[in-house]
């Protein structure tokens, strides 16, 4: 067997072994097979079930005990919030730590831990680049005039097959090109919300969002969620009573900050609550390629039976974001979409829709995916396991089961405000609870990029360590 295919063979059987300790076959403390027993079931070499025990070790997900075998490790993750609050409308205003966060991303002078980026060693550049080559040889009036709908029709093809995936039956005509998912969620905004209006929105959640809805002049109405299964769905129904909203905005897949998954069923009462009360439901669902397990998760869009979801998604995090090809699928407001896109962006950049369309349209993509899904996973591992070794005493974290964000509940002492101006004089940017929500719930929390995981970056989550663990022994 090649050194590839036994690669991929220890990873296979560690995703095995680890579905099977999420779904509940194997609970905490329980004894795993052995790895006898597991090359037996798996039939692989007892060295490929050995690789397979030391990734799921490596991932936290078993403990290795001398002369027992192996254990499932105990679960490490966030409290959840309560089950019942009491959310009312707010006014949007954001902080300038977005923004200086988002400057510092392209300064090579600072080691950005702030920004969910893919790293440019992971993005597939020598296929993009004979991508773009053909394109522009062969179709060099396509790839060089204005991008009108039908110029666009063999992209929103592949999407749409894409889409198949997610459990969704889409047609090309039923998806509109937008310059990345931002343009798409602020799209939908426009054509279901007027300035002044409300919404509801996951929190804590991507801290763009709040830059967009306080350009456009809406409230928000903060919805609480668990970090393991996102928005708390009883809290929203109250808020659904009780409040005018005019669209509910959200990721399910693989949320921003948290990397929370919403299960089948809550994704699908949501959609229900959504068409119940009769509000547009704003999906990003821009990381549900990015999953660890054998299966790309269902998009709300698939429970939708009559034009309530609007679904956004685009290639930022898996083919290239300076491409800015994103798409959105509109449900009952496609139309007012479409027109809200002619007269913002006049229409998509023409070389970017050939290079994408031409790349998704090989079996180029999905090698490429299976790959970075792979590091991103492993990146995610060695995040865990240094903010497990590192990070103050008492400190929490979510375990993502894809997407590329960790979130930190630090022990509350930690001031992240005060955190983040010191670790800027040390040139290191940082994602801090207080940017993703308009509360006060998440002072003492910071999320982390599993996109970029190198020896710089690793050096700076150590930096970043030893400034918490001097401020928590200050206040002792």
């Amino acid at each position: 067997m090649s050194g590839a295919s036994s690669e991929v063979l220890y990873r296979k059987v560690a995703n095995r072994m680890q579905s099977a300790i999420e779904v509940g076959t194997y609970v905490p403390g329980d004894r795993v097979p052995s790895l006898r027993e597991l090359s037996r079931t798996f039939s692989v070499s007892l060295n490929t079930a050995r690789e397979a025990y030391s990734l799921l070790e490596s991932r936290g997900v078993l403990q290795a005990r001398p002369q027992a075998g192996f254990y499932v490790a105990p679960p490490v993750s966030l409290p959840r919030h309560p089950k019942m609050t009491r959310p009312k409308p707010k006014v949007v205003g954001v902080s300038d730590m977005v923004h200086e966060a988002m400057n510092d991303a392209s300064n090579p002078q600072i080691v950005s831990l702030a920004v969910a980026a893919t790293d440019h060693a992971l993005l597939p550049m020598a296929d993009l680049e004979r991508s773009m080559v053909r394109s522009i040889r062969y179709r060099p009036e396509q790839s060089t005039r204005y991008q009108f709908g039908d110029d666009t029709r063999e992209l929103r093809n592949h999407i749409a097959k894409r889409m198949l995936g997610a459990g969704v039956q889409a047609h090309p005509d039923d998806i509109a090109i937008t310059a990345g998912c931002l343009e798409a969620v602020s799209l939908a905004l426009l054509a279901t919300c007027r300035p002044g209006d409300t919404i509801a929105v996951e929190s804590p959640v991507y801290f763009v969002f709040y830059r967009l809805v306080e350009r456009m002049r809406l409230r928000v109405v903060e919805i609480p969620t668990d970090p393991t299964t996102g928005m708390q769905l009883d809290v929203l129904e109250y808020v659904l009573d009780q409040h005018p909203v005019k669209a509910i905005l959200c990721i399910p897949n693989f949320s921003n900050p948290t990397g929370s998954l919403m299960p089948t069923a809550a994704k699908q009462r949501l959609v229900a609550l959504a068409q119940r009360a009769q509000v547009a439901l704003i999906e990003d669902d821009i990381y549900s390629e990015l999953h660890f397990s054998e299966r790309r998760p269902s998009a709300l869009l698939s429970y939708d039976s009559d034009g309530t979801v609007i679904h956004c998604s685009s290639i930022s995090k898996t083919i290239a974001p300076g491409l800015r090809i994103g798409w959105v699928s509109g449900g009952r407001w496609h139309s007012d979409i479409v027109r809200l896109k002619a007269v913002s962006s006049v229409c998509a950049a023409a070389p970017s829709v050939q290079a994408v369309s031409e790349f998704l349209g090989t079996g180029r993509y999905d090698r490429h995916l299976r790959r970075l899904r792979h590091k991103f996973q492993d990146n995610m591992a060695r995040l865990v396991n240094l903010a497990l070794e590192s990070f103050p005493q008492g400190t929490r974290l979510t375990r993502p089961t894809g997407g590329m964000t960790l979130w930190a509940e630090l022990p509350e002492q930690i001031d992240t405000i005060a955190l983040y101006r010191r670790a800027r004089e040390e040139h290191i940017s940082l994602a801090v609870g207080p940017m993703f929500t308009l509360s006060r719930d998440f002072h003492h929390f910071l999320r982390l990029s599993a996109g970029r995981v190198g020896s710089r970056e690793e050096h700076a989550v150590r930096r970043v360590a030893d400034i918490m663990n001097r401020q928590a022994a200050r206040t002792r």
